[in-house]
């Protein structure tokens, strides 16, 4: 009788627990076969739609009605099991001149959450990209990160040194969002160093700023992004979406400066889609920046629902004087700035 009080008692206290913590494992696999012009086919893991993860997330109720919560996620490649989709270096950074594994590469962060709204320190998306992706038509990552890169950031520099943890995911990091007051949302971030170096680069030339806005009223959202990164860069981006329902429109507008006192690109994108019924989905999408060389990218895709959380796609691009055709390019050095190519991507996308 006394051991079945103490199993009870454990029970109880497992969960009790449990239900102060909860605890969510999530995840999107995507495989494709594609096929660049000069390209032999291939399989990527990466993500040529949505991008390969694995993640943790969860919450828990505090005092006052606040919550604290966590999340941790890994970028993989599903056609060999290793890291990758967190960036321009997948596994390593380098901290105070020494070279350190990276196990989360995309997100790594904790935080409070309250009437006041929510802060977060650690490694997180950079305000600046998740700004100027709030006016994206779909999910395809194969054409809105090389979309970033034609605005201006090559080696995906958004917001940091570029090669520590990748330019959209960077360490460091503190940010404050706010609530949501009357379908405005606001958040503003600064990545704080001390006297680490970070492969190589000072604390005082990689100090960084970057905030993002969103206004939303029924179909339509407007969401603008701001980036200043000290000594090296500043960008800004504005884009508003238009749900007409089976059908929805976008545009942005980017002005990044690479070198404050010599160069400044302007880029401009526009994109619609549209649902032919409950599970098909095609989108259109284009973009071209103002330099010389005029990069320009358009791309098709076709999305089918097999189920609530698995789908096939197919994406098709065509990209001009060096820019991606598809993210699985991101890594090629053959590309230069004459480079002109066709992608095609075929695949399949889990989440859980």
């Amino acid at each position: 009788m006394r051991n079945t009080k103490i199993a009870l008692a454990v029970l109880a206290l497992v969960a009790s627990t449990a239900a102060m913590a909860e605890t969510t494992i999530y995840g999107a696999l995507d495989l494709s076969v594609n096929k660049v012009t000069n390209g032999k086919t291939a399989i990527d893991g990466t993500g040529n739609w949505n991008g390969s993860i694995f993640g943790f997330k969860g919450s828990e109720d505090l005092e006052g009605g606040m919550k604290g919560f966590f999340n941790l996620e890994i970028g993989l490649n599903m056609s060999n099991g290793t890291q990758n989709n967190g960036g321009t270096t997948i596994s390593q950074a380098v901290v105070d001149n020494t070279a350190v594994t990276t196990v989360f590469n995309r997100l790594a962060n904790v935080g409070v959450a309250g009437d006041f709204g929510t802060v977060t320190l650690g490694q997180q998306l950079n305000q600046f990209v998740a700004g100027s992706l709030g006016s994206n038509i779909n999910a395809n990552e194969s054409f809105y990160v090389p979309m970033l890169l034609v605005a201006g950031g090559g080696g995906l520099t958004f917001g940091g040194d570029g090669v520590n943890n990748g330019g959209f995911f960077q360490p460091n990091l503190i940010t404050y969002g706010t609530p949501s007051m009357g379908g405005l949302s606001a958040a503003v971030q600064t990545q704080l160093r001390g006297n680490n170096n970070v492969n190589g680069a000072s604390a005082a030339s990689d100090k960084m700023v970057a905030g993002s806005a969103t206004y939303a009223a029924g179909p339509v959202a407007v969401t603008g992004a701001y980036l200043n990164r000290e000594a090296t860069s500043k960008a800004m981006s504005l884009g508003a979406t238009y749900n007409m329902g089976e059908i929805t429109l976008n545009a942005r507008y980017f002005k990044f400066d690479t070198d404050p006192a010599t160069t400044t690109i302007n880029t401009y994108n526009v994109g619609a889609s549209y649902a032919l019924n409950a599970n098909n989905s095609v989108s259109l999408q284009y973009v071209k920046n103002n330099q010389t060389s005029a990069q320009s990218i358009v791309n098709l895709g076709l999305q089918h629902n097999l189920s609530k959380n698995t789908y096939l796609y197919v994406t098709a691009s065509q990209a001009k004087n060096g820019a991606l055709a598809l993210y699985s390019q991101l890594h090629d050095t053959n590309i230069t700035s004459s480079t002109s190519t066709t992608g095609y991507a075929v695949g399949i996308v889990k989440g859980f």
